[in-house]
């Protein structure tokens, strides 16, 4: 981590940074310098408690739009890189992968993707229970991992599966750009998902929640390198074997023989 930060006047001379307690302002400057070259800071409220701030200055500046909020107490700087330009011979990048593809960036902001995980979510995946949510990155093991409850009522489903997974795939397509080849994809999604996808002779099985982080991770390094929309992959080339070189984890379930 390096030993020098900047601090943007357009993110810090602005009334709503300026409104805030002091105690909440130097909390911002004090994450920026205990922030890595993403903006990611890992231990927040140790930073709180040693500069003598409260846990409602935290929770204030990620309130009012100055930092995120993820999984395992970890926060980022929102402005992060309107804060900050650091060089490539300079730049490390994140341990938090999975924690990014989770972003976009839009002018330099970093903004949160539509399936960011509640307190209750995050609270059962760190204690090892799984919630029983449509929500796409709520379960980690996804639709593998997901078992469905029965109500004690025994009501029958309202969904089928095939809805489900339609629901599933609208919300991963909803986050790519380039809006060409949905069928196809979605038949490659439903291959993934199910059974698996024979691909040089292994079987892929996938889950939703990897399927979408690797559509993220996509997006986000083409974002990175300002490349125009008109030369990503159709959604379909991506889903039939580039989804496989941006997974968080690659998988391979078994090998046909």
């Amino acid at each position: 981590m390096a030993n020098r930060r900047m601090f943007s006047l357009d993110v810090v001379d602005t009334d709503a940074f300026l409104d805030l307690p002091i105690s909440s302002q130097a909390l911002y400057f004090h994450l920026g310098m205990r922030a890595d070259d993403d903006g990611f800071v890992s231990s927040p409220k140790r930073v709180t408690a040693m500069i003598g701030a409260n846990q409602d200055d935290l929770k204030l500046l990620i309130a009012k739009g100055f930092a995120i909020a993820l999984n395992n107490g970890i926060v980022v700087i929102r402005h992060w890189r309107q804060n900050n330009y650091i060089q490539k011979d300079r730049y490390k990048e994140t341990i938090y992968q999975e924690e990014l593809a989770l972003l976009s960036v839009e002018n330099g902001v970093y903004k949160e993707g539509m399936y960011k995980m509640d307190t209750s979510c995050i609270q059962d995946v760190s204690t090892g229970k799984y919630s029983i949510d449509n929500n796409i990155l709520c379960s980690p093991g996804g639709e593998r991992e997901r078992t469905k409850e029965k109500k004690q009522t025994q009501e029958p489903d309202k969904k089928t599966a095939l809805q489900q997974e339609a629901e599933d795939f609208e919300k991963i397509y909803a986050i790519y750009p380039k809006k060409r080849g949905k069928a196809k994809a979605f038949e490659y999604y439903r291959g993934y998902v199910g059974k698996g996808r024979v691909i040089n002779g292994t079987r892929y099985r996938l889950d939703r929640r990897e399927i979408y982080l690797a559509v993220a991770a996509y997006v986000r390094q083409m974002e990175e390198s300002g490349t125009d929309i008109q030369f990503y992959k159709n959604f379909d080339t991506f889903l039939n074997k580039a989804v496989l070189d941006y997974l968080p984890e690659r998988r391979t379930n078994d090998t046909e023989s």
